[in-house]
């Protein structure tokens, strides 16, 4: 298994978050069933080899992945079912900025591609003899819907930053921050970034206690947990696997690959990761 990620083009990182590549290569003797940190940011996901088929459930219906994927920014954890036999190229957006490749402006009267209609650049994806010819594909696709200028979400973006700091930070704090009643900061957030600033807290929280426990940057469990805010072990054994299907203690005794990569990181891996 081969899993690289790549910064994109200076003018594209107010967007996007990484793009990445996920090589699963061999065919597995049977089938493996993960379950998948959700992110919170949009991803888009282009196959470009199946040789075997690929199976995204998103808790709603169970379905082979299409040319062009989205997994769209949610708290659901996805499942994914398969034996190998696969390689993917996707793009991460950053939370909330996924707007200026989704819609033109009113005046324009249309929507922009989204990734069902990216036809264009899967097509190059397809074709692209390497990696970075993957990459410059995707960062002159991106490029080319760009507006000259992009209003932010006010308040909600600093509160996404002030998160990504701290995700322990409490609402009362964070709405004498931003200046903003913690009842308008909930439902702000929750209606521009499709939900709660609860359960985004707790993806950010579980994806840094998941990268923590993948580096072995501590000596028993519950360090990870009261680092992460949680009162005990117990406590965080049901939000990890509430997102995972399993307990920490499982998750570092087994081998789940995908499970182990797919999870929000606040920085890029610009090297191949192998497992």
């Amino acid at each position: 298994m081969l899993y690289q990620e790549f910064a994109p083009a200076p003018a594209l990182r107010p967007f996007i978050r990484r793009y990445g590549i996920l090589e699963v290569p061999e065919v597995l003797p049977q089938l493996i069933r993960e379950r998948v940190m959700p992110m919170p940011g949009q991803c888009w996901v282009f196959p470009y080899s199946c040789r075997r088929p690929l199976y995204i459930d998103d808790g709603v219906k169970r379905k082979e992945l299409p040319a062009a994927f989205s997994m769209v920014q949610s708290g659901q954890s996805y499942h994914w079912t398969h034996n190998g036999g696969f390689c993917l190229f996707f793009v991460l957006f950053k939370p909330g900025r996924i707007n200026p490749f989704v819609y033109t402006p009113q005046e324009s009267g249309h929507k922009k591609p989204g990734p069902a209609k990216a036809h264009g650049l899967h097509r190059q994806i397809l074709q692209a003899g390497s990696v970075q010819e993957r990459i410059s594909a995707a960062d002159i696709f991106f490029k080319s819907f760009l507006p000259e200028s992009f209003t932010q979400m006010g308040f909600v973006q600093e509160a996404l930053h002030q998160i990504h700091l701290d995700p322990r930070v409490k609402l009362v704090d964070l709405s004498k921050l931003l200046l903003v009643s913690p009842r308008h900061l909930r439902r702000t957030f929750k209606e521009k970034m499709g939900l709660s600033l609860k359960h985004y807290q707790q993806i950010i929280r579980i994806s840094r206690s998941m990268h923590q426990l993948n580096e072995g940057l501590f000596e028993k469990i519950s360090d990870v947990a009261f680092r992460w805010g949680y009162y005990d072990q117990n406590h965080f054994n049901r939000a990890f696997k509430g997102f995972t299907g399993l307990t920490p203690g499982r998750y570092l005794a087994g081998d789940y690959p995908v499970t182990s990569l797919w999870y929000w990181r606040e920085g890029v891996e610009m090297g191949a990761i192998k497992k």
